[in-house]
């Protein structure tokens, strides 16, 4: 918890970002047993109760956003109409802006993905090169969304260039507008030993201040 922390005062200027993993991606990684007729189900049980957790977490901790962590919604897996209504189940629950992160390449779900009860669409664009035309092309829907814009590529334990890093963002700018951009990783950065890791997360914060 915050209290763990910085003596429980966020540094100024700073803020908590909540992290919980979405309802269709558990149970689509997970082996259900006979009490689900369908996965679809287990899907909306589990937002029902994943709500409870993201309250808990508005409430002790007062976050900037909350992010869920929906990966599988990419692999043309889930059924998006229940990945929706469990979404939308959690997203009603708080008043603190809701960030969804889907990783993987969009070119066949971004047109779904833009339809969720959600203020941020988070998605990686270091690590695909498609991701960056898929958003070209339908940056219209994205009406009032904001877009998680990963610029630092988590799959490869080194370094990425600060150049690359740069211009990638300075595309991203020029697609969706200053305004609407929020600069991050892929994803989150396991593969990345803590050295690289912290490197990684120096040149990001170093690459943004070019653009404030």
């Amino acid at each position: 918890m915050i209290d763990d922390y910085f003596n429980g005062n966020v540094p100024e200027k700073k803020g908590i970002k909540g992290i919980i993993t979405g309802p269709s991606t558990i149970v689509f990684s997970s082996r259900i047993s006979h009490f689900y007729r369908s996965k679809n189900d287990a899907i909306l049980d589990l937002a029902n109760s994943l709500k409870y957790e993201v309250m808990a977490i508005e409430e002790k901790v007062n976050p900037k956003y909350i992010q869920i962590d929906e990966p599988f919604l990419s692999t043309g897996l889930v059924d998006f109409k229940t990945a929706r209504e469990a979404i939308s189940i959690i997203s009603e629950s708080v008043d603190v802006p809701i960030s969804m992160h889907v990783c993987g390449t969009l070119d066949s779900s971004f047109k779904e993905l833009v339809k969720f009860d959600v203020d941020i669409l988070d998605c990686e664009f270091a690590g695909n090169d498609v991701n960056l035309n898929v958003l070209r092309e339908n940056a219209g829907l994205l009406k009032n969304k904001k877009i998680g814009f990963g610029c630092i590529d988590t799959s490869v334990n080194e370094v990425d260039s600060y150049d690359d890093v740069q211009n990638l963002i300075r595309e991203g700018i020029a697609i969706v507008g200053s305004k609407n951009i929020i600069i991050d990783p892929d994803c989150g950065l396991r593969r990345a030993s803590p050295d690289v890791a912290f490197e990684k997360l120096q040149l990001i914060s170093k690459a943004v201040k070019e653009f404030s």
